[in-house]
């Protein structure tokens, strides 16, 4: 019977696992991928934000000439930095990893320029490179984008193509189900159906059989020892 029982559960308990095997694998992608999502979007918005506040520290300093704002330039420098490293530790493609580089060297590249010519012509030009690099960082925030939806696709048909699965072998363990549950109802009915058999004879008095069964080990061991019992009582097998 516990043979039995472990063989009817087998495939069931196959399914249950699998099932829970591909929804938290789902589960997973689909928390990281919000997670990306959310991290990429709120980094993107401070990348403009960030922007916005060197241009107008450089507009301020062409015009002032303070050398105090080119510490303000630095610290705004800094937090850019730190949110393009955000970025960068994502699992980014290739093409928005070297985006994210390129904007990083750019912005470095002004910061420098800036430094080394104050209160110049030159100052004009460098100011008027801000929208490039606003750009660059139009394109990186696109890229991400076209990443993230790229998964979400990638995501929604791994989900279809698990459900397909589930059902498929939802429909295939059903009927395996219930023709093993066929062949051990078989396998034990028969031989319990015989012992019922001899006792409603034996209950009559036409008794004139040995209980000689075939099916599982106990149930054959129970037949002999009711059959030795009525040998014991009877003195000898009824012919």
């Amino acid at each position: 019977m516990l043979i039995g029982f472990t063989i009817v559960a087998a495939p069931l308990l196959f399914a249950i696992v699998n099932a829970a095997v591909q929804m938290n694998h789902l589960s997973s992608r689909s928390e990281q991928l919000v997670l990306h999502g959310v991290r990429g979007t709120r980094n993107n918005q401070r990348v403009f934000e960030e922007i916005g506040a060197l241009e107008r520290t450089a507009r301020l300093y062409q015009i002032v000439g303070n050398a105090d704002l080119l510490d303000v330039y630095a610290r705004n420098q800094q937090r850019l930095d730190a949110t393009l490293d955000e970025l960068l530790v994502m699992p980014l493609d290739a093409e928005s990893h070297s985006g994210v580089l390129a904007l990083r060297a750019e912005a470095a590249r002004l910061q420098a320029e800036i430094k080394r010519t104050p209160n110049s012509a030159r100052m004009a030009d460098l100011v008027n490179a801000f929208p490039q690099l606003s750009d660059m960082a139009s394109k990186v925030s696109n890229r991400i984008s076209a990443q993230i939806d790229r998964e979400l696709g990638s995501l929604q048909r791994a989900t279809a193509s698990a459900q397909r699965n589930l059902f498929w072998e939802t429909l295939l363990l059903v009927p395996l189900t219930l023709a093993v549950v066929g062949v051990f109802t078989y396998l034990f009915g028969r031989p319990i159906r015989a012992i019922d058999r001899a006792i409603s004879e034996l209950g009559r008095g036409t008794f004139s059989r040995p209980i000689a069964i075939r099916g599982p080990a106990d149930l054959e061991r129970l037949a002999a020892q009711a059959d030795a019992q009525l040998v014991d009582h009877l003195g000898a097998r009824p012919h």
